[in-house]
């Protein structure tokens, strides 16, 4: 990050790394809150219609990870597109 930045915003020198999103779902966004898309209940699903029971890249079948104290979990492309298709349904 350069000097010019870190100057404009300082609180950016205590992380200087990030990254800009843009949220892809609007109109799930305004009511996800009403919806039952637990993590438990999308795992269970889409185990439930992929035989191999994998949902991380690296070839695991849980997401304990984050019961660990992991924040971020690479989750294979299949996951991925059943859960957008989930949102995108709600």
């Amino acid at each position: 990050m350069s000097e010019n930045i870190l100057k404009a915003a300082p609180k950016k020198r205590r992380w200087p790394w990030y990254v800009t999103g843009n949220n892809l779902s609007v109109k799930y966004g305004e009511v996800w809150a009403n919806k039952n898309l637990t993590l438990h209940s999308l795992v269970e699903e889409f185990q439930s219609i992929d035989i191999t029971n994998i949902l991380t890249k690296v070839g695991g079948k849980t997401l304990g990870a984050f019961n660990r104290g992991l924040d971020k979990i690479r989750i294979r492309k299949e996951f991925a597109e059943f859960i957008i298709g989930k949102i995108e349904q709600n």
